[in-house]
Order: C-alpha cells, then sequence, then structure tokens
C-alpha cells in the first residue's frame, strides 16, 4: 500500500513537474507572444504611420488628379459650352446670312425685273423717238429742200440782179473808163451769148466794147476768185471762133470784180489781164498796176 502510495507521489511529483514546466513555458510563451504582439503593434503602427503617410501623400495626389479632373471637367464643360454656343451662333448667322442672301436675291431678282421693264421701256421709248426723229428728219429734209429751193430762188434773184446791178454799173462806165485809158472804143454791146453747134462752142460776154482796131472783153463779177480768172482764160480760147468778125483786132481782157478774194487780181495781173476795181463809192476804175500795161494800145 505504502509502496503503491510513494508510486503515486513519485507519479504525482513528475506532473507537477509537468505541469510546472508547462506552466513556465506558457509564461515563456505569453512572455514571447506578448513580445511578438508588441512588436506586431509597434511594426503594425510603424506600417499604419506608412500607409498613413503614402494616404496622406496619395491624398494628395488623388486631391490634385480630383482637382485636375475638376478643372479639366470644368474645362470640358465649359469648352462643349462655348462649342455649343458657337455652333448656336454660326447656325444663327449661317440662318441670318442665308436670310440675307435669300432677299439679296429676292432683291435682285426684283432689280434685274425691274431693269428689263424699263430697258424695254426705255427702248419702246427709244424707237418712238427714232420713229418720231425720222419723221421730223423727213419732213426737216422736206422743208429744206423747200427752203434750199427759196434760198436758190432767192440767192438766183439776188445775184441775178446784183450781177445785174454790177454790170449796169460797169457797162455805163466802162467806155468813158477805157477812152481815158486811150483806147479807141465807140462801140458798146453787154450780155452777148453765141452758140455755134458745128463747132460745139458757146460764150457768153457781159460787156464788149469795140473800135476801128480794138475790142476790149468785160467780165463783170460780184466777187472773183482764181477760178473765175481760169474760165475768162478759157472762155477767151474760144473768142476768135464764135466772133470772127473781131480776128483782126487787139483785143484786151478786163474782169472787174467788187471784191477780189484770195488775191485773185494779183493772179489776173500775172495772166495778163485788166483788172478793174470798185471803190469805196461802187464807181469803178482800172487798177493802176494796169495803166502801164495798157500804154501798149
Amino acid at each position: 500500500m505504502e509502496g503503491k502510495i510513494q508510486n503515486a507521489a513519485s507519479e504525482w511529483d513528475g506532473l507537477n513537474q509537468l505541469l510546472q514546466y508547462n506552466t513556465d513555458m506558457t509564461e515563456k510563451t505569453n512572455q514571447l507572444t506578448k513580445m511578438l504582439r508588441e512588436e506586431q503593434r509597434k511594426e503594425f503602427l510603424n506600417l499604419k504611420q506608412t500607409c498613413e503617410k503614402r494616404h496622406s501623400d496619395h491624398q494628395d495626389v488623388w486631391d490634385m488628379l480630383r482637382e485636375n479632373q475638376r478643372l479639366l471637367r470644368e474645362s470640358s464643360i465649359r469648352r462643349e459650352r462655348e462649342w455649343k454656343e458657337a455652333d448656336a451662333r454660326y447656325e444663327r448667322e449661317r440662318q441670318e446670312a442665308a436670310k440675307r442672301n435669300e432677299e439679296y436675291e429676292r432683291k435682285k431678282q426684283e432689280e434685274e425685273e425691274k431693269y428689263k421693264r424699263e430697258r424695254q421701256e426705255f427702248n419702246k421709248e427709244m424707237e418712238r423717238m427714232h420713229q418720231e426723229a425720222e419723221k421730223q428728219n423727213r419732213e426737216l429734209r422736206e422743208q429744206m429742200k423747200v427752203t434750199d429751193m427759196k434760198i436758190q430762188e432767192m440767192s438766183r434773184r439776188f445775184f441775178s440782179t446784183t450781177g445785174h446791178i454790177i454790170e449796169g454799173l460797169m457797162s455805163s462806165a466802162s467806155m468813158e473808163m477805157f477812152q481815158k485809158a486811150g483806147f479807141d472804143v465807140y462801140n458798146k454791146a453787154k450780155n452777148l451769148h453765141h452758140k455755134n453747134k458745128s463747132l460745139n462752142a458757146e460764150m457768153e460776154i457781159d460787156v464788149l466794147l469795140s473800135g476801128d482796131t480794138t475790142a476790149v472783153v468785160i467780165e463783170v463779177k460780184a466777187s472773183c476768185d482764181r477760178k473765175d480768172v481760169d474760165h475768162v482764160l478759157k472762155q477767151m480760147e474760144r473768142f476768135r471762133l464764135l466772133y470772127p468778125e473781131y480776128h483782126d483786132k487787139e483785143v484786151v481782157v478786163a474782169i472787174a470784180a467788187i471784191n477780189y478774194e484770195l488775191d485773185a487780181d494779183i493772179y489776173a495781173h500775172e495772166k495778163n489781164l485788166v483788172v478793174v476795181r470798185a471803190d469805196s463809192r461802187n464807181v469803178f476804175m482800172i487798177d493802176p498796176y494796169d495803166m502801164a500795161v495798157l500804154q501798149r494800145f
């Protein structure tokens, strides 16, 4: 019995030791666990601080990113609003431009139609005026023909009357004038006209003075030019054919005029014609230049 008790006590001591050992180990484990937890807590705090710091840093970045996103979003919204406003303004301006263009085309068409109407009216008016002008021109031409005929008739009558007056003055003074110049003339004829059909010759003489040995043929003009001098000379080429009774006489040709144009008197001197002038009283006299020429008769 005692042996069993001793054995039981020995086992109990061993169990106690084991329990003590377990207790010690538990305490050590608790200490180690506590130390580990402390280390873990420190590490966790460090990690937490690091994370918080990183989070703070990241938060700043995120805040900056969010701010940038906000600004970008606002900018995008603003640009989109500006684009919409620009599109709306462009559309409004386009519509206004289209309206102005439509109005311009309408006014242009109206102006073109107005121009066409005015042009047609103008053409009609011009045609009417042209026809009226043609009618007036025809009437004016008819009137001018009548007027020209009247003027020609009046001129013919005037120059005929003037010529008759000048011829009368010259005829009345010619005999005495040439007698004083030394011509032996005593017969006078005026307005002679002779025509020879066989010779195909014709001649008119305004005044003809004649004597036994001399004849003076006088052409009378109100106004004399060089063509008149040439006409007289051409007429005298057929004088002896048409008036053969004067073939043995000395013939002197004179031209009498109130006015000489373009030095026709000098030209007549050069052609050996006697120049007879009228003074301020319409009294005819032989040009003094010709007095020397007449001395040979």
